[in-house]
């Protein structure tokens, strides 16, 4: 999700990708050529623990570990971040709470307008939070952090909310698909449908965040078109 015309630097790459564990992932050459093909990676679902090593020489990582759970024998969700070395002296990270990661981009450093808030995000499916003792409030969480960075520049929020938005969502709220992300804006924006007609209650949530603060739904296209 994103501000209707943010501005980014010509040949910024950034990828946000749920893995559904990293430490296999470590060990494919695929996925090891993907991330050195991008400037910035927002991983979700990473299910990382501790004592998980990552050595990706050029790129710096930055993770946010979840406790352990004893019924599955592993870690849940997650959030690393990638990004490459040279890139580093202009990404911060100003916030790492309960399913977000919030990292800011140099408006000096990348050349932009504004400095550019970017939010790698996992929401566990509503199901699995509802056994919680502890259930964090994902929404008011979201909520607070865009009432403040929004007001500082641009916002990109990029993961896996487990929001479903079809029904009678759809018929109010637009959905958009973004061609492409250019130094200008000259965005061009399309309308989508969702093939989803259910709908839950984050995506009810989800969907009143985004009208609170103008963003825009984005589903991102590839040069070949592809989504």
């Amino acid at each position: 999700m994103c501000k209707q015309s943010p501005i980014l630097p010509k040949r910024l790459k950034i990828l946000s990708f749920n893995v559904e564990g990293i430490k296999s992932e470590l060990d494919d050459p695929n996925f090891i050529e993907l991330m050195y093909k991008h400037d910035i990676c927002l991983l979700n679902e990473t299910w990382r623990a501790e004592d998980t090593k990552i050595n990706l020489p050029g790129l710096w990582d930055f993770s946010y570990i979840r406790p352990k759970i004893k019924r599955v024998g592993r870690h849940s969700g997650g959030i690393t971040i990638f990004c490459k070395e040279d890139l580093r002296s202009g990404v911060k990270v100003v916030q790492a709470t309960e399913g977000f990661v919030w990292i800011k981009l140099d408006r000096y450093t990348f050349n932009i307008d504004k400095p550019l808030f970017i939010c790698a995000t996992y929401i566990p499916p509503e199901y699995s939070v509802k056994k919680s003792i502890n259930k964090p409030d994902y929404y008011t969480s979201l909520t607070d952090s865009l009432s403040k960075y929004s007001e500082e520049g641009n916002v990109l929020i990029a993961g896996d909310f487990n929001a479903r938005m079809g029904g009678d969502i759809t018929k109010t709220h637009e959905l958009k698909c973004i061609d492409n992300i250019t130094p200008t804006n000259e965005i061009t924006l399309k309308d989508r449908s969702s093939c989803d007609n259910t709908t839950n209650n984050y995506g009810k949530q989800l969907d009143k965040v985004c009208k609170s603060f103008n963003l825009v739904i984005a589903i991102m296209v590839g040069p070949q078109g592809t989504d």
